[in-house]
């Protein structure tokens, strides 16, 4: 049933009934074109010989009128009724009398006559079968020496010729519907065969390769249109494998990359970013679709001069690297390094932009303490300096006095006094070192046998 009612639903059952519809209303209308000329030509011919024995009655009546000898005359009428057409034939004087007569009695319209009345003249009898539609009544002159003896009067009836024109209807008909049936089904198995079984393993396949079979290939027999349409499909099923296959590779790798992955449209707007983009941000792709990355992700602190340049690169289809601050879903403020990269089709249309993401935060925090560090560095540097410089000049001082004991006593408690603020200055600064060493993952500068150059000597 479920065949039936697919079939009957199908291209090739449209086609039956349009094409057999066709071929059935051509074979009609061609018979009825053939029919109708036949019956022109039987009628023409049924009243060419009915008045070609009019004629020849008449002719051979003038003799037989002259002698008043009718029986011979008879005879010849009698032979009408070997043609079932003719129903009757008359000869009639020029004074309207009967001169005689032949009834055709096998013909039903005379018996029918004939038991209405049986006292019926002829005249009556004559009377009521002209009418009937389907007789027709032709007449030939008498003629001796220029002078008309009379006529003959001869009737037939075509309803016969319209029986047979009705039964080569039919059977014309009958003929016509099986050819055409015949036809039509010859057309419908090559349709089917050609067109619709591949059309049908067409939809197969494809619904196969959407399922995820994407190994799925149709069978191609023959080099007819419908062939190389089914290669061509195989082609392209082919190379969809190809480039899934490298997608999914691609995809993978995305996915499972620590730097976070945005792709957008032409547009900018998300459509696909990958775990990592969420876990440095806090959004998840239903959340941020159809958005731009810079709508959900910049903030107070973003800088202005690089968001304008990332806009005008977008704009223009350029890659760009940039670095900017962003914020999390929670608020929160973090770097980021951005690299962005146009994609382009086969005719140089731009149709995506793919954002790299890279959390900078700890690189940035390690060089603003980095800096820091340095200035700090710079100033026990200068203060080591200038506390040399002292301690050189109070010994000079000493080596030059009368009182050298006194001098070296005040020496030796100033410079313990500079040692001991230099001692709390020295301890911040390897605080900061440990704390810089940590965050680049480098050993302290103390650990490696290393020396800090607090001045020179």
């Amino acid at each position: 049933m479920n065949r039936l009612v697919q079939f009957r639903q199908s291209l090739a059952f449209r086609f039956l009934l349009v094409l057999g519809g066709l071929v059935v209303i051509s074979q009609l209308i061609f018979a009825f074109l053939v029919i109708a000329r036949n019956y022109r030509i039987q009628r023409d011919y049924l009243a060419q010989k009915a008045l070609t024995h009019a004629g020849f009655l008449s002719a051979v009546s003038q003799d037989n009128i002259l002698a008043n000898n009718f029986y011979p005359l008879e005879t010849l009428m009698r032979e009408t009724a070997a043609d079932p057409d003719f129903v009757y034939s008359v000869v009639v004087h020029a004074d309207g009398r009967n001169l005689t007569n032949y009834l055709n009695l096998d013909d039903a319209l005379i018996r029918t006559a004939l038991s209405v009345d049986n006292e019926a003249s002829l005249n009556e009898i004559v009377g009521q079968i002209l009418q009937n539609a389907s007789v027709i009544e032709v007449r030939s002159p008498i003629v001796a020496e220029g002078i008309r003896l009379g006529e003959v009067r001869l009737a037939y009836r075509t309803d016969t010729l319209a029986q047979q024109l009705r039964t080569s209807l039919l059977a014309t008909l009958s003929t016509a519907l099986l050819i055409g049936l015949l036809l039509a089904l010859f057309i419908i198995s090559q349709l089917n065969a050609q067109v619709r079984r591949p059309l049908l393993q067409l939809g197969d396949v494809t619904r196969q390769i959407a399922a995820g079979h994407y190994d799925k290939r149709l069978s191609v027999e023959g080099t007819t249109e419908i062939q190389m349409a089914q290669t061509a499909f195989n082609e392209m099923a082919q190379q969809l494998q190809e480039n899934l296959a490298e997608l999914n590779k691609l995809s993978f790798v995305a996915s499972r990359t620590k730097n976070g992955v945005v792709i957008t449209n032409a547009q900018g707007q998300i459509e696909w970013i990958n775990i990592a983009f969420s876990e440095i941000t806090g959004y998840q792709l239903p959340e941020v679709a159809g958005r731009t990355p810079g709508s959900v992700l910049q903030g107070p602190e973003s800088d202005p001069g690089t968001i304008e340049l990332m806009r005008q690169r977008i704009r223009a289809g350029e890659p760009f690297e940039v670095e900017i601050v962003n914020y999390h879903r929670n608020g929160q403020s973090y770097w980021v390094a951005i690299e962005g990269q146009p994609v382009y089709d086969a005719e140089r249309n731009l149709i995506h932009f793919v954002g790299i993401e890279t959390d900078i935060t700890d690189r940035i925090l390690a060089e603003k303490q980095l800096q820091t560090y340095a200035a700090n560095l710079k100033q026990v540097n200068n203060a080591l300096i200038a506390q040399e410089s002292q301690l050189r000049m109070l010994l000079e001082i000493a080596t030059q006095s009368s009182n050298s004991e006194v001098h070296l006593e005040q020496i030796l408690r100033r410079g313990a006094e500079l040692l001991a603020m230099d001692e709390g200055l020295i301890c911040q600064l390897a605080g900061e070192e440990l704390l810089i060493s940590e965050s680049f993952g480098t050993a302290p500068i103390h650990a490696a046998g290393g020396r800090l150059p607090l001045a020179n000597t």
